[in-house]
């Protein structure tokens, strides 16, 4: 038989080589016990979502609705540093250390200023 299981991943290309990701996998209850223990190899965040195959990347998309909205945010308020005057790096190292910091803010806040220099971090291309 054929088994089938939907499984979108978050961590990036960093997380993953060190096995490290957080895995939204749905799909009948025989097709996620055949896939466990890859799964488990794969993140240490294994998150089954109820409802069946496609769930998981319903919850994925909700994922990335936050995460859009963090680069989105951090872009704005980056900008707005820049534009009233501020250094940047100081306001970027500010909220690195406040309330306002995210994930998102972190990684993604250095290359926002760094231009067409900064570092390419994941796939381009799949």
């Amino acid at each position: 038989g054929i088994h089938f299981v939907d499984c979108p991943v978050s961590g990036g290309p960093a997380r993953a080589r060190q096995g490290d990701l957080t895995m939204m996998a749905s799909g009948d209850e025989a097709s996620l016990a055949l896939v466990q223990p890859a799964l488990q190899a794969m993140g240490n965040q294994v998150h089954v979502i109820e409802g069946g195959a496609g769930m998981g990347s319903t919850a994925k998309m909700v994922h990335q609705l936050l995460a859009g909205v963090h680069i989105a945010v951090a872009a704005e308020a980056l900008a707005l540093a820049a534009r009233a005057g501020l250094n940047v790096q100081q306001m970027y190292d500010i909220v690195q250390g406040a309330a306002g910091n995210s994930w998102m803010f972190q990684d993604r806040g250095p290359r926002m200023w760094q231009g067409e220099n900064a570092p390419v971090k994941s796939q381009v291309q799949i």
